[in-house]
């Protein structure tokens, strides 16, 4: 007597946004007619398996890892969902294994790959968000910072840096103007640029954005939007201990104070109106779209052949 149902292995495919997924799954079978029969814990499992396989293919981040991100940060499904501007339900949704859209999903890549990078979502959700939370996501981001190496550093540390040594220049000298967000944006530019052409590699991780006012990392922006001076805050009170520790982890790197002194020699008298005109007339910022990325290479590659030029021939 034949049995009434069975299980073997049986080759599926599933379309996943346009993408044949092929895989090999338990199914259940009529044992009279050896029809595939509907079973719907065997058919949850093949469903997971090809998105399983989905995220492979595409470099998705699995649920497990959505939920690491929230509690590694140590707060709720619905505090993440603020902070990223999504609704509670999303959240639960890939937790629990849906897969993000593609916006979603970059968004969740980034800040998994480069923790710091939550800071612009903090920065725009945070009246949003208890002062218990805005604790949590500053201790985070604290921490994330104090665990990089030397070798690791973002375009807010190096900002912070240039803070600091504008600090230092006002109280010692009464001719020194306060650091604009203009001109550290073009600084930035400078050191990312000198560094690469002298020691072939990036000084910090972030992009530079090609604006209308030339070189522009968006973090920074968003960090300083609104703000003319950036170091108001630091003449009038004590510097905080977690900038003075950065400021001492990168005075410890030689080829890192040797590029910043550079910038610091060359461009320091210098106007942010005057770097903006400066790099206004350098191949990066000319050959790059508007409000496109300027690539680390055509950066590279211009340094390299113009390092001499560029640190000679500054506007007084």
């Amino acid at each position: 007597m034949a049995k009434q149902t069975y299980v073997k292995d049986f080759e599926q495919v599933f379309s996943i946004r346009g993408e044949d997924i092929v895989i090999t799954s338990p199914a259940r079978f009529d044992g009279a007619t050896n029809e595939l029969l509907y079973d719907q814990e065997l058919d949850d499992l093949a469903i997971e398996k090809a998105h399983d396989v989905y995220r492979e293919n595409n470099d998705y981040l699995s649920s497990q890892l959505i939920k690491e991100i929230r509690k590694k940060i140590g707060i709720s499904q619905r505090d993440f969902a603020t902070l990223m501007g999504w609704s509670q339900t999303t959240v639960v949704m890939y937790e629990n294994g849906a897969l993000p859209t593609n916006n979603n999903h970059n968004q969740l890549k980034m800040i998994y790959n480069k923790p710091a990078e939550l800071n612009q979502y903090y920065i725009n959700t945070k009246k949003s968000l208890s002062s218990k939370i805005c604790v949590k996501i500053d201790n985070y981001l604290l921490n994330f910072k104090a665990e990089r190496t030397n070798e690791e550093l973002l375009a807010l540390d190096i900002v912070d840096w240039f803070r600091i040594e504008n600090v230092k220049q006002m109280k010692s000298s009464e001719i020194a103007e306060p650091l604009t967000q203009l001109k550290v944006m073009k600084l930035l530019y400078y050191a990312q640029g000198i560094m690469m052409a002298k020691f072939n590699r990036k000084l910090f991780l972030d992009e530079i954005i090609a604006w209308d006012y030339g070189p522009v990392v968006r973090v920074v922006y968003d960090q300083y939007q609104g703000k003319r001076s950036i170091v108001d805050e630091l003449t009038n009170d004590e510097i905080p201990q977690a900038l003075i520790d950065n400021y001492e982890r990168i005075n410890q790197n030689q080829n890192v104070m040797e590029v910043l002194n550079l910038v610091q020699k060359n461009f320091g008298h210098l106007s942010g109106i005057s770097l903006m005109q400066k790099t206004h007339r350098e191949n990066p910022w000319l050959e790059t779209q508007k409000n496109g990325v300027i690539c680390a290479t055509l950066i590279k590659q211009y340094f390299k052949e113009n390092i001499l030029e560029i640190l000679t021939k500054n506007d007084k």
